[in-house]
């Protein structure tokens, strides 16, 4: 019988090859195959079917070989098309090739340049163009056994793709990875791919580049001395495959490569990038700051040392230095204040160790820019008196120069157009907002006119940028013996926004040689103001003080001007005066409160409830702008954002769920601008809580003690020992047995007082007796079980 299963087993496999030879079409024969690989020796690149050594390329380990396949005359019409690739994984135990890339990866990596157009490399003008007719990409999925490294060169190089160049376009393109290996990993094995496609191109070229094995640690080698370029004796292999849907069985062709070396000296490879905020300042310039990121490059693991900043100095580093290829540290930042106008440049370099402690650097620069910011000043210039009768007299000039600019100045020269050069104060540095000292000059006039002079004044920066500033001031003698001044004062000069109510006093002068009577006193803000009873002045005769009222609530620099009118019968007198108050800029003020209920919650957790409410603790109004929850987001503004002094928003709420055991904290920032965009923050933080769920005895404890409470109580169960029990097991008795005579009514035992897996308490002989026929009966049907078997054998 077993003969002639063999029989039958021989036939059908011969029948199967025939058949197979049978339907194999004759003219598939008719396709031609150019398969080649890349020697890139600078100076000789070329394409060569064959051995690649160190003669005639310059592959070390981490980079890539290309292949190319030209396929011509395909059969067309005749539905899929395929061709198998084979490449070594292993040889010896080492890893040879370990994955597949795309041809632009194998230049991009080479680490030199390689010849413009290396891929048309023998090939005619007239192919070149109908091959570039159309171009199919594929990306190329993983294999089984090199994911980590195929996913760590995608990092650093991106997509890898398998690139078709065809004379007509093709549809359904796809690449296959064989995932069995063949062979053994530990000594010689191969991995394999199938490219497929549709269509009637009857020319196609394949191209790919085959990535050479690193004996490196880290995510993209694997491990020191496992490399392609500890592999000994003959190359290692990359093969057209003997199948295809345009030939069978023999068109295997083998390109093949040997190399000595391993990868670079140095594998490790950053990169430090350095930038700057803001990129410009006007002058006075202020202060910088910059950003440093260093990422690995490179294709093995490394350690960032240092970070040093050539203006700055050392940068002080991240908790985590440690960098796998492809990632990058966090951000570390340094401040530098310029003032100065002018470009500055500095250079940060960063440096590192990879596995094997060589040391390697990267360097980058940032520009800033302070920009030439012109002075700018003001001068003020007040005569006293302003009017005096026809007799004149001496008139007193006074000069005030103020930097309004940004930037620091010198004042140079205050000059007079009548009076002449004016003798400067000691200090004449202004920084920016300050003012001199008063300087004064003086005039005599007698005849009856007005008399108006200027002053110029002038200040350069530390540049030697020129401001200049001029004013005028008109006086009077009259053609009349009557004259008056008057003088006004503010109370408060300088008040805090926002603000208040400022006083104004007001007092006028007979400086005349005869009396007056003082008509009006006129604020041009204010209005009039109210004349005292007494308005007759004797010369040399003052009035009672006069007052008027007026609010400022912005921040700012308020001037106004009194005119005062006298009479003495025809003849009308004027004179004018101001004062000037200040309202400062007042920053703004928040609280935000966080509140969050409940505040605890046991497994399985759930939902938690936050309430925001901002509140404006400042002087000034303020408008919300945002309240943002750094776990939950932006939470949502009240439809009124507008708070007064003292008033609050109304609730805003968020959820969050929390399902793990574990304290969460969490912290809102509220935002608030007022009328001048000043910006204000708070932020106020809650944690809650899930907790493990209460023991399940805690409940039954608290529920034996309400059975106690109960009419119908049971008697508590004790264990104790007995000889007929075996040991282990728990005899339960109520704690005062009752009479043999009277049974127990209503007698409980909890299911928890008898172990699991105990017989039922029948007595300890009862129980052997039963074990025992179990034992038995299982005896004998194990014997009459047996025979059977032998009867049927």
């Amino acid at each position: 019988m077993r003969k002639i299963n063999t029989h039958k087993r021989i036939l059908a496999i011969v029948l199967s090859v025939m058949l197979i030879t049978l339907g194999i079409p004759l003219t598939a024969q008719a396709t031609t195959s150019n398969w080649k690989q890349f020697a890139d020796e600078s100076g000789n690149q070329k394409w060569i079917n064959g051995d690649l050594n160190r003669n005639n390329s310059t592959y070390t380990e981490g980079r890539s070989v290309p292949q190319r396949l030209i396929l011509n005359d395909i059969t067309t019409g005749s539905g899929i098309h395929y061709v198998d690739f084979e490449y070594q994984f292993t040889k010896g135990g080492k890893y040879a090739y370990d994955f597949i890339v795309g041809y632009d990866q194998a230049e991009s990596t080479s680490g030199h340049t390689w010849d413009e157009g290396w891929i048309w490399y023998d090939i005619d003008e007239e192919d070149i163009e109908r091959l570039n007719d159309n171009v199919t990409y594929i990306p190329i999925p993983t294999n089984n056994y090199a994911t980590e490294k195929e996913d760590a060169f995608e990092d650093t190089n991106g997509e890898r793709r398998i690139y078709i160049y065809s004379n007509k376009p093709l549809t359904d393109a796809s690449i296959t990875m064989n995932n069995q290996l063949d062979g053994d990993l530990n000594k010689d094995s191969t991995l394999g791919f199938t490219v497929s496609w549709e269509g009637d191109a009857d020319e196609v070229m394949i191209i790919y580049a085959s990535h050479i094995a690193m004996g490196v640690e880290g995510p993209e080698g694997w491990g020191l001395g496992m490399g392609a370029s500890e592999i000994n004796g003959s190359p290692y292999h990359n093969k057209l495959g003997p199948y295809s849907s345009e030939w069978k069985g023999s068109r295997s062709q083998d390109n093949q490569l040997q190399i000595k070396d391993g990868p670079e000296t140095v594998y490790g490879k950053i990169e430090v990038t350095k930038t700057a905020s803001p990129l410009t300042m006007a002058e006075p310039g202020g202060e910088f700051t910059y950003t440093y990121v260093v990422k690995n490059i490179g294709t093995v693991p490394v350690t960032l040392t240092s970070v040093v900043d050539d203006i700055i100095g050392p940068i002080e580093l991240p908790a985590d230095v440690e960098l796998a290829p492809g990632e990058s540290t966090a951000a570390m930042t340094a401040k530098h204040t310029y003032t100065d106008d002018g470009v500055y440049t500095n250079t940060v370099i960063a440096t590192a160790k990879d596995n094997k402690n060589n040391t390697i650097t990267d360097t980058d620069s940032a520009e800033v820019t302070v920009t030439d910011t012109l002075p700018s000043i003001t001068v003020t210039k007040v005569a006293n008196p302003t009017s005096l009768p026809k007799s004149g007299g001496v008139f007193t000039y006074t000069y005030v120069v103020k930097n309004n600019g940004i930037v620091p100045v010198t004042v140079t020269s205050v000059e007079d157009n009548v009076i002449g050069t004016i003798t400067l104060p000691a200090d004449v540095e202004l920084a920016p907002g300050e003012s001199t000292t008063a300087m004064t000059g003086v005039k005599t006039y007698t005849e009856p006119g007005t008399y108006s002079n200027t002053v110029t004044a002038k200040a350069e920066d530390d540049d030697e940028n020129e401001a200049t500033a001029t004013a005028v001031a008109s006086v009077t003698v009259t053609n009349s013996d009557a004259s008056i001044i008057v003088t006004k004062t503010a109370d408060p000069i300088v008040m805090a926004e926002p603000g208040g109510e400022f006083t104004y006093t007001y007092v006028v002068k007979n400086n005349g040689n005869i009396p007056v009577t003082v008509t009006s006193v006129i604020d041009d803000v204010i209005g009039v103001i109210t004349l005292p009873s007494d308005v007759e002045l004797a010369p040399g005769e003052s009035t009672a003080a006069m007052t008027g009222k007026h609010t400022y609530t912005d921040d700012g620099v308020y001037t106004n001007i009194v005119t005062v009118k006298a009479v003495n019968g025809e003849d009308e007198v004027t004179n004018t005066a101001s004062a000037t108050v200040t309202v400062t800029d007042t920053k703004p003020i928040i609280s935000v409160t966080k509140t969050a209920n409940p505040t605890s919650m046991a497994v399985p957790g759930g939902q938690f409830t936050y309430t925001y409410i901002v509140k404006n603790i400042g002087t000034v109004p303020v408008t919300v702008t945002s309240v943002e929850d750094n776990v939950i987001g932006k939470i949502k503004l009240p439809d009124d954002v507008n708070l007064e002094p003292g008033e609050s928003t109304i609730a805003m709420t968020g959820t969050k769920i929390y399902t793990e055991i574990g304290t969460y904290p969490n912290t809102v920032v509220a935002k608030a601008v007022d009328d001048d965009e000043n910006e204000v923050t708070a932020s106020a933080n809650v944690s809650v809580t899930v907790t493990r769920a209460s023991d399940p005895d805690d409940d039954e404890d608290e529920d034996d003690e309400d059975d106690d409470d109960g009419e119908d109580e049971e008697e508590d169960l004790v264990p104790i020992e007995d000889p007929d029990v075996p040991r282990g097991e728990i005899l339960q008795v109520p704690d005062e047995p009752s009479s043999p005579d009277v049974p127990v009514e209503d007698e409980t035992i909890e299911e928890s007082a008898v172990p699991k897996g105990t017989l039922p308490d029948t007595g300890s002989v009862f129980n052997t007796w039963i074990l025992a026929a179990i034992g038995l009966f299982m005896i004998i049907a194990g014997i009459i079980i047996n025979k059977k078997n032998k009867v049927q054998g």
